[in-house]
């Protein structure tokens, strides 16, 4: 097995009477994509920052290349310091400077470099993540969401480190943006190269953009490895995490839980100025649960991912749709006749059959069949979400049977 280029051995931290880190075993190999998962709390960012030395375990230890950190000298650990950046979770930047002063302030700390070379490396940089040229005169309070971020990772890469670390860079995004910021890191790690670390709690979108994933939890790390080996993982402490989940992918694709989805029906149902009846679609995915056996977790979630952003193209405009349970989906529909829904559905339906739900390139082998159903009710005011759930279940008609993915 080849050398990573970071490597923990049973790494332990406390504070006070907190265990946090417990005997954490951990390889990230070099120039790959490593993301740290876990719920809030559990260690993550204590975990980065013993990577990057801003903390030192209490036993255990960390190594670089083969060289354990605390057998450096001051001069090697201060150039392994220099080889790896940090990106704050909250951007951090500084907002009594400009753009270009914020990027160019570890050059200005960390270099003797002049004058000239520091302009030309910012510029390099700003110019390298597709910002415009005058952003560099501008604050940070200028810039939308989006640029603050990319102003941030220019300044992580101005000194062309080795390894950036990212402690929880979507926290607090939209999921929309949640995954440009992804998209943006994966993207310019095959740029420049870096190797990344990053620590997050957002499932499974991290997923797409990572060549390996560690999960912390109780201060362990219960599994290391791919993603597909992740979801195909049948140790029951890894399914049981994946499990805990499932709030928070609804929410990356789109989709109310059920608790929020019953609360919007109920704001419909018991509204005093809706006279006109209302449309409850059900979408279920026939065999959701046999995908997870043969393919495994990601793959439903492709599934449902796929199916929900297909629903939104042909419904969003009229309503809103929620998870109702692991295979369906329920749309509501105001001021929708279910005849009209059911002609909107047959351009869903082909919508369906039409998009690679299992995305192949990720599933190359993998031939699956599955089938899609859907039923429609009819509400009035004064009706109750599960009994026009069960009527619209009873009526339920095969929508598209998806034969293979590839």
């Amino acid at each position: 097995m080849a050398e990573p280029l970071i490597e923990l051995r049973d790494v332990h931290k406390a504070f006070g009477t907190r265990r946090v880190l417990d005997g954490v075993n951990l390889r990230i190999e070099k120039g790959q994509v490593t993301t740290i998962i876990g719920k809030s709390g559990v260690g993550k960012s204590v975990l980065l920052k013993h990577i990057i030395g801003l903390i030192r375990p209490d036993s255990g230890d960390i190594f670089f290349s083969g060289q354990r950190l605390r057998d450096m000298k001051r001069k090697e650990r201060k150039a392994f310091k220099a080889k790896v950046s940090y990106m704050f979770q909250s951007n951090a930047l500084f907002d009594s400077l400009n753009v270009f002063d914020n990027v160019a302030l570890p050059l200005k700390e960390k270099t003797r470099l002049p004058k000239e070379e520091i302009e030309h490396r910012v510029m390099e940089k700003i110019t390298s993540l597709e910002l415009p040229a005058d952003v560099v005169r501008k604050y940070p309070s200028q810039l939308s969401g989006g640029m603050q971020k990319r102003v941030a990772l220019a300044r992580a890469l101005v000194t062309d480190p080795e390894i950036v670390l990212f402690d929880e860079p979507t926290t607090g995004l939209d999921p929309i943006r949640k995954n440009a910021v992804l998209s943006m890191i994966a993207q310019y790690q095959r740029k420049f190269g870096f190797t990344a670390v990053l620590v997050s709690h957002d499932i499974p979108d991290v997923f797409y953009v990572s060549n390996r994933i560690a999960i912390i939890d109780d201060g362990r790390i219960l599994f290391e490895g791919t993603p597909l080996e992740l979801e195909q993982s049948h140790e029951e402490v890894v399914e049981e995490f994946l499990h805990s989940l499932d709030t928070l992918k609804n929410e990356l694709i789109g989709l109310d839980t059920r608790v929020r989805l019953e609360k919007r029906f109920t704001e419909v149902s018991e509204n005093p100025l809706v006279s006109e009846p209302y449309t409850v679609m059900l979408v279920t995915v026939e065999d959701l649960e046999n995908i997870k056996e043969e393919i495994g977790h990601l793959a439903a979630q492709y599934v449902i991912e796929a199916l929900s952003q297909a629903i939104r193209k042909y419904f969003g405009a009229f309503g809103f749709s929620g998870r109702y349970s692991q295979d369906k989906i329920v749309t509501i529909l105001p001021r929708m006749k279910v005849a009209e829904a059911q002609d909107l559905s047959r351009k869903l339906a082909k919508e369906i059959e039409g998009t690679d739900v299992l995305h192949g390139t990720h599933y190359p082998r993998i031939c699956i069949e599955f089938t899609i159903d859907v039923g429609f009710a009819q509400g009035a005011p004064g009706d109750r979400l599960k009994a026009l759930v069960d009527w619209a279940a009873a009526e339920q008609t095969n929508l598209a049977h998806l034969v293979c993915a590839s």
